[in-house]
């Protein structure tokens, strides 16, 4: 299966009141599922991140067919997160010294 996630947070003020929404779009069947919340307390870049990490888990672990999913972000922190600094914190095993 192919999917298309959209996804964007924002705040109030940084910190203050926020919100996060994800459109996730099954390419194959064109069925779209609309995900969405709110932290009354929050940052921007937690929105950012919870909209990602919500719109994840809303698909279940398949090893035999995995799902190939593309997601779109407006956030630069986000997508350098997954893009550039990721693969250097696979190799730390996620710890700040080896």
């Amino acid at each position: 299966m192919n999917y298309v996630v959209y996804t964007d947070g924002s705040c109030r003020g940084n910190p203050g009141p926020g919100g996060w929404a994800a459109l996730i779009k099954n390419m194959d069947t064109g069925d779209e599922v609309i995900l969405r919340g709110g932290d009354p307390a929050s940052t921007n870049n937690k929105m950012e991140l919870t909209a990602i990490l919500e719109a994840l888990t809303e698909f279940a672990p398949n090893a035999e067919d995995p799902p190939n999913i593309k997601i779109y972000s407006d956030s630069n922190y986000c997508v350098r997160g997954i893009k550039e600094w990721l693969p250097g914190w696979v190799k730390t095993n996620f710890r700040t010294r080896p």
